[in-house]
């Protein structure tokens, strides 16, 4: 779990927001209807991701090479 390549996700994470890291993604999804949801996503500054990315996909991306950099 300490590895910053490893992607760990939560579901219910505001039970246990008290042991969550400083630095993580929040990602919340409203149930619109049957076929769409919403999809928010956001991140504490720190993490210093791109403002320019257009999926979950790149922001991970975006992550792990914040998290390499600092190796």
């Amino acid at each position: 779990l300490i590895n910053p390549e490893n992607l760990v996700v939560i579901e219910w994470a505001d039970r246990v927001k008290k042991i969550m890291p400083k630095r993580h993604i929040k990602i919340h999804i409203d149930h619109i209807s049957k076929n769409e949801r919403k999809i928010y996503m956001d991140s504490p500054p720190s993490l210093k991701l791109r403002k320019d990315t257009s999926s979950l996909n790149e922001e991970m991306s975006a992550l792990r090479s914040s998290e390499g950099a600092k190796k």
